[in-house]
């Protein structure tokens, strides 16, 4: 006792409290009487750490682990560079009380110091797991590593963990990706994180968004749709999130069907119909398989207001697309009972011969084209239809006779003319001329002879076709000689009539 306080006095702390120390150990006696000097000797020199650490060792010693605890993170505070003999007592106490709270943390807090990040954060977990209360505590640590160094990941862990075992989730999720935005380098280990949390709370529909968001940043905008359309199907009052992400998408290259249809969604729960109709008509663009979803869409587009002709034209065109014209012909004459504008029911009304004509209907078709006439004026769509339609019709009566006249049978001579007349029109000349040599084996010469003059009519060939037609129709006669090129002749035939 004489010679350690002799030491302390002559300014020899760190020697006169090894001195006591020894005393204390070895005789358990005296411990009440060492302390006694070294809160003396602490009081005289309030910047040495040796008595500090000293008193620590006495409490444990005599089984007083808390004010020991105290005292050891006052030195730790102090900026002690004695971290190996703070470790050693602070291990000594967590081996005597393996369960008791704030060991680990003090443990922790010198790690932390020494600049030991991941034992530190290990050993702050451990003790916030055996007693949760301490919490904030831990996460003032662990924002104490970052701050230290930033890219610590089990620093940012430990506080997640923490968030969620205080029950917020949300907390965790949100610190995660901020400190992504912070240090975007280790995003995506932050991530990884996020997506143990996300799956620990499936039904949190702020944490799904949040999680796509970050699905985004890091390039994974599949895996940001999925959990944006999972947060939507669980609260659809974040369909403006919903939006924002899928236009960022949408930007960022990743324009694909099941985006545009995302955003049609979100457009239509805020009553944006043109928006989600054009949206529509892109994703069918992308993916044609996407039909019956967008039939579906529109359904909900008409029953929230949308009625015009674009609108009507396109989703009569998706049903025409699946090959079911009925469906679209119903929803082109509701069209017209709802459009108003005489350009846009003419629309509408070409579009509905177009399907009625695709259905076989053409009867319907014409009606509805002469409807179209007395809208059309002028119009040049009108008329490019009607040559469409037309040409559809001589093809369908064409296909109708050819497999007649294939099947043996004998046509009438006004139906050999017609068929003759539409395939020289196709450009099928040497087929109308084999047609005819069939059909004119069993016909009486007359009738073979005219059905020959319309076919050299057809082809061009007028000097035949006036050798071959009827002498009684002289008017026709004096046609093809005059177109053969035969003007005399021609004035014969005139002067003769």
């Amino acid at each position: 006792l004489a010679l350690g306080s002799v030491l302390s006095a002559c300014g020899r702390v760190a020697q006169g409290v090894s001195c006591l120390m020894h005393l204390s150990r070895d005789l358990p006696k005296s411990r009440e009487t060492v302390m006694k000097y070294l809160q003396h000797i602490s009081a005289k020199y309030p910047m040495q750490f040796p008595p500090i650490l000293g008193m620590a060792e006495l409490h444990i010693l005599e089984g007083r682990d808390e004010p020991a605890l105290d005292l050891l993170w006052k030195a730790v505070q102090r900026d002690s560079q004695d971290t190996d003999i703070i470790l050693r007592l602070l291990n000594r106490i967590a081996e005597k009380n393996p369960k008791m709270a704030g060991v680990y943390i003090g443990i922790g807090k010198v790690y932390l110091k020494a600049g030991a990040y991941v034992k530190a954060a290990d050993h702050i977990t451990r003790d916030v797991d055996m007693d949760p209360s301490l919490s904030e505590q831990g996460i003032k640590l662990c924002h104490d590593i970052i701050s230290c160094d930033p890219s610590e990941i089990s620093a940012y862990g430990a506080i997640s963990r923490f968030f969620v075992r205080m029950g917020r989730p949300l907390a965790a999720v949100s610190f995660l990706s901020s400190s992504g935005d912070s240090h975007p380098e280790i995003r995506e280990k932050l991530l990884s994180r996020m997506e143990e949390i996300a799956g620990t709370s499936p039904d949190h529909a702020e944490i799904l968004k949040n999680l796509a968001w970050d699905y985004l940043k890091v390039g994974k905008p599949g895996s940001a749709v999925q959990s944006m359309e999972r947060a939507l199907a669980l609260d659809l009052s974040l369909v403006g999130e919903g939006e924002k992400l899928f236009t960022a998408v949408i930007e960022s290259g990743g324009d694909h069907a099941d985006v545009r249809l995302g955003r049609c969604r979100c457009r239509l729960n805020v009553l944006d119909l043109q928006g989600a109709f054009e949206d529509v008509r892109q994703s069918v663009r992308l993916d044609p398989e996407k039909i019956d979803a967008g039939i579906d869409l529109l359904h909900e587009m008409k029953e929230k207001g949308l009625h015009d002709a674009a609108f009507y034209t396109f989703f009569g065109d998706l049903f025409a697309m699946k090959g079911s014209y009925e469906p679209g012909i119903r929803i082109l004459q509701e069209g017209l009972q709802t459009v108003l504008g005489e350009k846009e029911r003419l629309q509408l009304l070409i579009r509905l011969a177009d399907h009625h004509e695709k259905a076989g209907d053409l009867e319907s078709a014409g009606k509805t084209l002469e409807k179209a006439r007395e809208l059309s004026h002028d119009h040049a769509a009108f008329y490019t239809k009607m040559n469409e339609f037309s040409l559809g019709r001589i093809l369908s009566e064409t296909r109708a006779l050819e497999v007649r006249a294939d099947h043996g049978e004998s046509l009438s001579q006004h139906e050999v003319v017609r068929l003759v007349t539409h395939l020289v029109l196709l450009g099928r000349k040497d087929r109308a001329e084999q047609l005819v040599r069939d059909q004119t084996r069993s016909r009486g010469s007359e009738e073979t002879k005219a059905i020959w003059a319309n076919f050299h009519e057809q082809t061009g060939n007028y000097a035949l076709a006036a050798a071959c037609a009827d002498a009684g129709d002289r008017y026709h006669r004096i046609h093809l000689l005059e177109s053969a090129g035969e003007p005399l002749l021609a004035a014969s035939a005139l002067d003769q009539e």
